[in-house]
């Protein structure tokens, strides 16, 4: 997999990528947006990679048919996330870009 490079946006580093095309029948968002809460650029990474995996993993589940699995997974990266104290909002992918963030 590709080194996720995390993006400085005020204080805190996001990760901002868009839904590789492969997945993107399963999940219509076109980009993917979340705050990692961190000011530390080697934190930003590593948390990254972990929450990346975790939606390719779900989106795979999705793809596969395993609606029931891939909730569950996406379930897991929502509390991975918040367990290490990022946001999550599915929402989010519906408000304007302008009026997302921390």
């Amino acid at each position: 997999m590709k080194k996720i490079k995390p993006i400085l946006r005020g204080e805190h580093y996001y990760i901002r990528r868009r839904v590789p095309r492969r997945y993107q029948h399963v999940d219509t968002r076109g980009y993917i947006q979340i705050c990692l809460f961190t000011d530390s650029l080697k934190l930003a990474e590593d948390k990254a990679q972990t929450i990346w995996r975790e939606m390719i993993e779900a989106w795979e589940s999705k793809l596969e048919g395993r609606h029931d699995d891939a909730e569950a997974r996406m379930a897991a990266a929502h509390n991975l996330a918040q367990r290490r104290g990022y946001a999550w909002s599915p929402s989010i992918a519906s408000l304007p870009y302008s009026y997302r963030s921390c």
